[in-house]
């Protein structure tokens, strides 16, 4: 389950502001995810994300299968309400 695949990490390149590290930071440890399961994911957590974002600013995706624009922009439209980045 990819859920299980995708943690909460403490980054050193995090600057701490106002007690909360920027940016938050999303670690996907599966290697092999696609942007299918991370983009489902995406969809089913988007509130905790976007909580995530409104407390510290800034959220950063890391060891997500992103591999150019085309893949980023589907990521962000799996969020729902947002919009194209085209």
């Amino acid at each position: 389950m990819l859920s299980q695949q995708i943690s909460e990490i403490t980054s050193s390149e995090s600057k701490i502001v106002d007690g909360k590290p920027v940016p938050f930071v999303y670690k996907c440890h599966h290697g092999n995810a696609s942007l299918e399961d991370v983009c489902k994911w995406t969809t089913e957590h988007q509130k905790e994300i976007e909580d995530r974002l409104a407390e510290h600013g800034a959220v950063l995706f890391r060891g997500f299968p992103f591999k150019g624009a085309e893949c980023f922009d589907k990521f962000v439209c799996s969020f729902e309400g947002w919009k194209d980045l085209a």
